[in-house]
């Protein structure tokens, strides 16, 4: 459910923008795949917070009951597609910019942290610890 969030918001933009920065200025490109990540950006976590809250009710219809136990884990996933859809519609300004490698370092890099975190945290911690904690609120006495 996460991904048709992806394909409907930022994908979208990036089909579109990149076609119009290729010939434009440096500053034009700036402004343009600043605005678009913005307004992608808002309109993906907008649908993702009406996913979130739905989340529950929609993994039951869509997948069966058993999934309902799955909701922490889309509220994870949802912000993973937000805040990575924002960096692909940014990542654009680049490849028009004929920059390609600044992105590719970048990727590169998020892998190589990814994979060696991933397999320590998960094993450590499991999936519904790691949720739980990241998004649980500790008041203070």
């Amino acid at each position: 459910m996460s991904r048709m969030l992806a394909l409907a918001f930022h994908a979208s933009v990036v089909t579109v923008l990149f076609p119009r920065t290729v010939s434009e200025s440096p500053n034009a490109v700036r402004e343009l795949a600043g605005r678009a990540a913005r307004l992608s950006t808002l309109v993906t976590a907008l649908a993702g917070l009406g996913v979130v809250t739905l989340g529950p009710q929609l993994l039951a219809l869509l997948y069966g009951s058993e999934y309902r136990g799955a909701s922490p884990v889309l509220r994870v996933l949802i912000i993973e597609v937000v805040l990575s859809g924002a960096a692909l519609v940014l990542s654009q300004a680049f490849m028009a910019l004929e920059r390609p490698g600044v992105v590719t370092a970048l990727q590169i890099a998020g892998l190589l942290l990814t994979v060696p975190l991933m397999l320590f945290l998960v094993p450590r911690f499991g999936i519904w610890e790691l949720e739980s904690h990241f998004f649980s609120l500790q008041l203070c006495d």
